[in-house]
């Protein structure tokens, strides 16, 4: 298992649902913090890639900071 940290620009809590639930099959577990942007992704490298994982959230139309 790996953790990373990322940082995209969200604006309300629908944003964090939009991500979870895009995700939620394909990783571990999931944490979004709307008020600083932080998502924390736990995530098995065997079954997904890293870079997939940021397409899958830059496809909902949220930009990587």
């Amino acid at each position: 298992m790996k953790t990373i940290k990322l940082h995209a620009k969200l604006h309300c809590g629908s944003c964090e649902g939009k991500i979870k639930s895009a995700l939620d099959k394909k990783v571990e577990e999931v944490l979004v913090n709307v008020a600083s942007g932080l998502i924390k992704i736990k995530y098995d490298e065997s079954k997904i890639e890293l870079n997939t994982i940021k397409e899958t959230i830059q496809d909902l139309g949220y930009e990587l900071v």
